[in-house]
């Protein structure tokens, strides 16, 4: 009896892969997304804003509002680092949301807990002496004097 490394099977010379069985894939992970589209969806059709809803307006809307949290979070990160802190906390998300402009009007009735107060800002003019700031924001014009000829 020959030895058993003697002995080789023959082949056809095709090579038969095992087929592969892939993983099914989430609405959002197709996209690329993180955020979970489908809870997206769910959540619109639950508030009934449409009777029908397209996959592509689901995966729109998911990455807008991923976008936005993507924002925030850097903003706040960024407010974070500020006041040199690792962590960031309601203080520094209520930082950030007063200091961008898109955010303020998005979430002015808003109020975060353990957020504070909003920061007093100092408003100067943009021509120093043209103009005074009142604590409300309001821009007075600043009043001359008449001079006597």
């Amino acid at each position: 009896m020959p030895p058993k490394s003697a002995t080789k099977k023959k082949t056809t010379g095709k090579s038969v892969a095992p087929k592969k069985v892939e993983k099914k894939r989430s609405l959002g992970s197709k996209a690329g997304l993180v955020f979970p589209a489908a809870r997206i969806a769910k959540r619109v059709r639950d508030a009934r804003v449409a009777s029908r809803l397209s996959q592509q307006a689901v995966i729109t809307l998911t990455a807008v509002v991923q976008a936005a949290c993507h924002e925030l979070l850097l903003a706040s990160a960024k407010a974070a680092a500020i006041n040199k802190k690792k962590t960031v906390k309601p203080r520094h998300i209520k930082l950030a949301v007063c200091e961008d402009e898109d955010f303020g009007i998005l979430l002015r009735d808003v109020t975060i807990a353990q957020g504070g107060v909003r920061p007093m800002e100092v408003r100067k003019p943009v021509i120093a002496g043209a103009a005074k700031v009142e604590p409300n924001g309001v821009v007075k014009p600043k009043k001359t004097k008449k001079t006597k000829k």
